[in-house]
């Protein structure tokens, strides 16, 4: 995931990532939730 972000040389990659990160999350905890 990081490295895509790298390979496509987004200026931010830090914040692409925890963007990412934090939607993964948010997934995950809905998937617990139903």
């Amino acid at each position: 995931m990081l490295i895509k972000y790298i390979a496509l040389g987004f200026p931010n990659t830090e914040e692409l990532f925890m963007h990412e990160f934090r939607e993964n999350l948010q997934q995950n905890i809905r998937k617990l939730s139903v």
